[in-house]
């Protein structure tokens, strides 16, 4: 079925103004939401402060129960920093600076639904082809969310969809604790066994790599242009948890792959992020990810 497509202003309030009217004393309790209580694995406001209305009234983003966040600064947008406020302290909050606010109109959009469309990896990766600024502080543009357009069903549809995708959320949320779990777990489990390794209080023998049969190179040092499709790039940003995401994955042509780098992954091979915010992170390339390029991170392997 085609639903038709219609500008995202006539079905949402980008930015919504704070009414003029709005009936708050200064010592009213209301949720306050810093860029850091929104998870980007759940999607969702974790850790909301309470504050008096004296000390968010001004210099703040505004929003009301049901709106939708969503982070428009980098890393945080491209991360998939977004939420639906519910639960609201007097109905109404404030957040970071650094968040754009969708309001669904009622009887034409279902916030959840609006809420799902903007976690698209699509969506996401258009708005970072628009962001502006300097590199490190680059934003979305509001025009950009002026001009997005989005299939709209009927609300009846929109609920049916909701309903099977807050199912599948459910799912991949409960893979990403079990995940955050075992990434606590093992760590634990290793010490247990061998001893801190920067200490070695069991006297282990201290060999180099090369000795324990294992060699490392590097993935390539400069990105090729992406294209939409081709070799999945591996970045520091798609190794996170000991596992490789295909989140915000970027493909390049293999032509454009300098052949002297020795980039292209091997399954069993370990990825280890060696500069930015990530680095120490490990991944192991799984049969999935053999043929893929790597891109800033070392390649540990065995000797051939």
């Amino acid at each position: 079925m085609k639903w038709p497509k219609v500008p995202l202003p006539k079905v949402a309030i980008i930015n919504p103004r704070r009414p003029r009217d709005i009936k708050l004393r200064d010592d009213d309790p209301i949720t306050f939401v810093p860029m850091p209580a929104v998870s980007e694995v759940t999607a969702s406001i974790e850790i909301a402060e309470i504050r008096p209305y004296s000390e968010v009234k001004k210099g703040y983003t505004y929003f009301e129960e049901n709106d939708v966040l969503f982070a428009k600064i980098t890393p945080c947008m491209e991360n998939g920093k977004s939420a639906i406020a519910t639960g609201l302290c007097n109905g109404v909050g404030f957040g970071s600076t650094e968040f754009h606010v969708l309001r669904a109109k009622d009887n034409l959009l279902i916030p959840r639904f609006l809420h799902y469309f903007i976690r698209q990896p699509s969506f996401r990766n258009a708005a970072k082809s628009r962001m502006r600024g300097a590199a490190g502080q680059q934003r979305v543009p509001i025009d950009f969310l002026d001009g997005v357009v989005l299939p709209l069903p009927p609300l009846s549809e929109q609920r049916r969809i909701v309903e099977i995708l807050d199912q599948a959320d459910a799912l991949r949320k409960k893979r990403a604790e079990a995940d955050a779990k075992a990434a606590r777990i093992l760590p634990a489990l290793f010490y247990k066994m061998f001893g801190d390794p920067t200490t070695n209080p069991r006297g282990w023998t201290i060999k180099p790599l090369s000795e324990h049969g294992a060699r490392v190179r590097y993935g390539l040092g400069q990105p090729p242009k992406g294209k939409p499709h081709g070799l999945p790039l591996i970045r520091a940003t798609n190794i996170s948890r000991g596992t490789i995401s295909s989140e915000n994955m970027l493909f390049v042509d293999p032509n454009d792959v300098p052949r002297s780098r020795n980039a292209i992954l091997s399954a069993g091979e370990v990825l280890v992020v060696r500069s930015g915010a990530y680095t120490g992170d490990v991944a192991q390339v799984t049969e999935e990810w053999e043929g893929a390029v790597a891109y800033n991170v070392s390649i540990q392997s065995g000797q051939k």
